[in-house]
C-alpha cells in the first residue's frame, strides 16, 4: 500500500519544491504572497484551497518554513489512502498490543509534527467517522493513540487541503460543518495556472534551472517560440 506520508528525499521533490516560495509575479500571486506572510507570523489553523496541482503544499511548506515553526518537522499526509482504523492508527499511533500485529507502539503522524506543522492533504476525502475523530483532536490538542486511554498533549500548527467545495460538502451532509469551521480559521485560495498566465514563463524557466543545476549541465534559456508553444498549451 502506498504510504500516506511525504517522503522529503523523493527525486521529485528534489526538483519540483521551489527553495523559497512560489514563483510568479501575477496580480493572484501577489495577493497569495501577502496572505501567506500574513498567517506565516500567527499559529491559526489554514485550509488552502484549489485543483489538484494547483500547489497546495507548496503553499503549505512556504507557511511552515516562514513560521517559528520552521525548525520543527513538516508532515504531510494524504488524507485520500487513510480509511477506517488505519487512519486513527497511522495519525493518532497506536500502543503496543493495540490490535493484531502492533507489536511496538507508534507516534503515529500527529505526534511525529510536534513542534511543527502537520499538513492534511485532501481533507475532503475522510469519511464521516474519522472527521469526528479529528475534529476532536483539533479541539482537545491532545491525541489518544489506539489502544491507550491517557490522552497526550500534542504541540502541532495544523493546515489542510482540499480541491472540493467543502461548504457544498456541508449542505449536504458530507462534511461535518463543526470540523469545516474548525479548519478555515483562515482560508487561502490558489489559482489554477490557466488563470495566472503571466506566471507560465516564469515557472518554465525556474523549473529548466533546476533541472539544469541537477544534471550539472550549463544553465540553459528558453526559446521565444517554445515560450509561445507553453502558453498556448
Amino acid at each position: 500500500m502506498e504510504s500516506p506520508i511525504h517522503s522529503n528525499a523523493s527525486f521529485d521533490s528534489c526538483w519540483s519544491v521551489p527553495p523559497a516560495g512560489s514563483i510568479g509575479q501575477s496580480e493572484s500571486m501577489a495577493r497569495l504572497q501577502a496572505r501567506i506572510a500574513a498567517v506565516s507570523a500567527r499559529n491559526s489553523t489554514v485550509l488552502i484551497r484549489g485543483e489538484s496541482g494547483a500547489g497546495k503544499e507548496l503553499v503549505a511548506r512556504q507557511i511552515h518554513q516562514a513560521s517559528v515553526r520552521a525548525s520543527g518537522p513538516f508532515v504531510a499526509v494524504d488524507c485520500t489512502t487513510l480509511r477506517d482504523t488505519l487512519f486513527e492508527s497511522q495519525l493518532f499511533g497506536h500502543v503496543k498490543g493495540a490490535f493484531t500485529g502492533a507489536q511496538q507502539p507508534t507516534l503515529g503522524f500527529w505526534r511525529a509534527a510536534d513542534g511543527g506543522t502537520l499538513f492534511l492533504d485532501e481533507i475532503g476525502e475522510l469519511a464521516p467517522a474519522m472527521q469526528a475523530k479529528l475534529l476532536r483532536c483539533l479541539q482537545e490538542r491532545a491525541v489518544v493513540p489506539v489502544g491507550g486511554t491517557d490522552p497526550v498533549p500534542v504541540n502541532v500548527r495544523v493546515i489542510a487541503a482540499t480541491h472540493r467545495n467543502l461548504e457544498e460538502m456541508v449542505s449536504r451532509s458530507e462534511f461535518r460543518e463543526d470540523l469545516y469551521f474548525r479548519l478555515k480559521v483562515v482560508r487561502l485560495d490558489v489559482s489554477a495556472l490557466r488563470e495566472r498566465m503571466a506566471d507560465v514563463p516564469a515557472l518554465a524557466q525556474h523549473f529548466l534551472d533546476r533541472l539544469s543545476g541537477l544534471y550539472r549541465e550549463p544553465a540553459k534559456s528558453l526559446d521565444p517560440a517554445a515560450i509561445d508553444a507553453i502558453m498556448a498549451y
